[in-house]
């Protein structure tokens, strides 16, 4: 169960970063997440 939010939560702020011409602070708004608090999923999620 854990590995399938993961992934959801990956797939998402991937389409975010995409929308958002890979802007993070306008992908984290999108989102309705602070951008650190984006950068530090990001991390935990091994996108960076």
């Amino acid at each position: 169960m854990k590995e399938a939010v993961q992934y959801t939560q990956r797939k998402m702020i991937e389409a975010a970063l995409k929308r958002n011409d890979d802007s993070w602070s306008r992908a984290a708004k999108e989102l309705k997440l602070d951008s650190s608090n984006l950068h530090k999923m990001a991390a935990r999620l091994g996108m960076k």
